[in-house]
């Protein structure tokens, strides 16, 4: 007697993946999950992800465990996750810098944030901050820059380093000034900082930070614009670089993400994780005292982030032709 093999329509195969994809989203997680960080352990992004992380574990029922893969502007990170397995027990930490990185260097990390990784959600954002030192005696936006125009060349800034996002923003405010200022690399955010208290540069674009902040309270240096469209909490009463320059408006932002071809069902599981552990109090405040503002999304609404970032800078790039060993 012959039996007939069973014939899979599309609908029946659709409706059998969809009791899977729920089968398997209803047992995850059922051990820890490891998040690959970008940067040792000590710094910002370091309490960032031990107050977002340890609350979206409580939600999940599973901790979430770091693993520090510093390095190559955080592309260390990102190859990690991106070669690891897709089934949401490897998560990484992404920023600004993963999209510009691969965009500058002639060599490198060919990795596309855009299309290699799977977004899950943001986690927090923040402005980043111009600052002026004591060589600069303008009292507000509207005269320095007005004073730059008038010293084309003559004004230095300082930056962590070619084609990091205070090099770049800096020069991208700058051509939408019509001004000409002259750029000095350091190696990292302390080093610019010791050079514009001393003189030896006139501002620099960098995140917040709290040895900065000590130093505009102490008025040595000043907090003279926020890159966002308008004024931010993290730093209230500095008005945004787009009363000068309409419609500037940039944000540094952490999202999370997870290998590409991560089963929806555990990415989505993982997003409302996180959006939920981003409205406790708590994590909100904890966050603000990291000159950082909280903020959760949608799947698609990161994607759109890391998508316009892109744009952003394949289309700067192009422009200044900046490039980076």
């Amino acid at each position: 007697m012959q039996t007939k093999a069973k014939t899979w329509t599309p609908c029946l195969l659709a409706g059998w993946l969809a009791v899977f994809s729920a089968t398997v989203a209803a047992a995850y997680p059922d051990r820890p999950i490891r998040l690959v960080m970008p940067a040792p352990p000590g710094g910002t992004l370091d309490a960032l992800m031990r107050t977002v992380g340890k609350a979206a574990g409580e939600i999940l029922g599973q901790p979430l465990i770091m693993d520090y893969r510093p390095g190559a502007a955080g592309m260390l990170s990102l190859q990690e996750v991106a070669k690891s397995q897709p089934d949401g027990y490897t998560l990484g930490l992404a920023l600004n810098a993963m999209v510009i990185t691969p965009l500058v260097q002639k060599s490198g990390s060919t990795l596309d944030l855009s299309k290699d990784i799977d977004p899950i959600s943001l986690v927090a954002s923040g402005p980043m901050v111009l600052f002026t030192g004591p060589s600069v005696q303008e009292p507000d936006l509207r005269s320095f820059f007005d004073h730059a125009k008038n010293h084309q060349g003559d004004i230095f800034y300082g930056s962590s380093g070619v084609g990091g996002p205070g090099h770049l923003l800096t020069e991208l405010m700058a051509r939408q000034a019509g001004v000409h200022w002259t750029h000095v690399p350091f190696k990292g955010q302390n080093p610019q900082l010791t050079a514009l208290l001393a003189g030896d540069v006139h501002l620099m674009v960098t995140t917040v930070s709290d040895t900065v902040m000590q130093y505009v309270a102490s008025r040595k240096i000043k907090a003279m614009a926020v890159t966002t469209l308008e004024e931010s909490p993290v730093v209230p009463g500095v008005p945004p670089l787009s009363t000068v320059l309409p419609g500037f408006d940039y944000s540094v932002w952490f999202g999370m993400v997870a290998a590409k071809g991560t089963p929806p069902a555990l990415t989505q599981r993982l997003q409302l994780a996180f959006a939920q552990a981003l409205q406790q109090p708590e994590v909100r405040a904890s966050v603000a005292r990291l000159g950082l503002v909280a903020k959760s999304s949608t799947q698609r609404e990161f994607a759109d982030t890391v998508a316009k970032e892109s744009a952003l800078w394949r289309r700067t790039l192009k422009d200044m032709n900046i490039t980076s060993e």
